[in-house]
């Protein structure tokens, strides 16, 4: 008799239990995800993220996107990194119903909110909060829609947009083709010194085995007919001082790769370009374009980097010491000996 008691009390567990479960998942099937349309990247021209202490305004301009009013340039990269979540945002499960948000990071001290617009239409709108514990989704609330709950984003990506200006902004200040330059002027102290492209006509023979595959070609034609050697005209740069020296190109063009994309360490804010004078050495390059670089002293003892500034950059800027040094030679080493 016991032995039955227990069995019609564990058929109850087990029936009991079984209910719940299946009522567990039907309750889990009534919810609904957001259907969030995906946005063309190429069509968003502005892009405002709002973090608990700041706001900060990005707009297209061209195939470029400018930060803020002082129209600061965005790294390209990290803009793609932004326009990938905002334009395919996809949201993989609801996390909660309840406005409990500090949990989530999404409380108004803690969430940062993303709004995008196409022209003069807000596209998208949404509150992002911390990473889940996964890292492999952040928690949202789509405020754009008129939703409360919070759900899970797919991937980890709060850190694209907890960003500040130095960290988004494009850190390249001097770009150039460095095949186009034909002029380089450099001043150290009271030493300068000019270097001049000069592109020397050689002729180049093409012998009968140089012309394999033409003689593959024209198999028709009589075996034993000798073909004539052809001459091509061809043209060696070399770089020369004003003065009619024989310069060294190695060094030359190890200049004009370490110059043709300069990408500094940060920007100086608080210092106008005008505030800089008497540069350590300076650099004029000349092509279709000018384009020029003035590198200045650090009063502090052991610098490990130098203020600049470029013609083609609207701020000076900070340039770590071996980028320096690879600039910065002595103008002897530039003439063949």
């Amino acid at each position: 008799m016991k032995m039955k008691t227990e069995y019609l009390i564990l058929s109850i567990i087990i029936i009991v239990l079984s209910i719940y479960l299946v009522q567990r998942d039907t309750d889990r099937s009534l919810y609904k995800l957001p259907d969030i349309i995906e946005i063309d990247e190429k069509k968003l021209t502005k892009i405002e993220i709002t973090g608990p202490e700041k706001t900060m305004v990005l707009n297209r301009s061209g195939d470029s996107w400018e930060i803020g009013p002082e129209k600061y340039r965005a790294d390209e990269d990290k803009m793609d990194d932004i326009l990938g979540v905002v334009g395919k945002l996809k949201v993989t499960a609801l996390v909660a119903e309840s406005k409990g948000y500090d949990r989530y990071h999404l409380d108004k001290d803690n969430k940062i909110t993303v709004k995008a617009w196409a022209g003069d239409k807000l596209k998208r709108e949404f509150d992002l909060g911390k990473a889940a514990s996964s890292y492999r989704h952040t928690f949202v609330k789509l405020s754009g829609m008129d939703d409360d709950r919070v759900y899970h984003g797919r991937g980890s990506f709060r850190n694209k947009f907890d960003t500040t200006l130095e960290k988004l902004r494009d850190k390249t200040v001097l770009l150039f083709d460095k095949e186009k330059i034909r002029e380089i002027h450099i001043a150290k102290g009271k030493e300068s010194l000019t270097l001049l492209r000069k592109d020397v006509p050689v002729k180049a023979v093409v012998t009968d085995e140089d012309s394999v595959e033409d003689m593959d070609k024209e198999k028709d034609k009589e075996k034993d007919k000798e073909k004539d050697k052809e001459v091509i005209e061809e043209t060696e740069i070399t770089w020369q001082t004003a003065d009619g020296k024989e310069c060294d190109v190695i060094k030359i063009n190890e200049l004009l790769a370490a110059s043709s994309k300069l990408i500094c360490e940060k920007f100086i804010y608080n210092k106008m370009k005008s505030d800089y004078k008497e540069p350590i050495f300076s650099i004029i390059l000349k092509g279709s374009e000018e384009y020029k670089l003035d590198i200045f002293d650090n009063a502090e003892k052991d610098a490990k980097d130098f203020p600049g500034i470029t013609s083609t950059n609207k701020t000076s800027f900070m340039l770590p010491k071996w980028k320096v040094d690879r600039l910065n030679k002595d103008l002897s080493e530039y003439i063949k000996i």
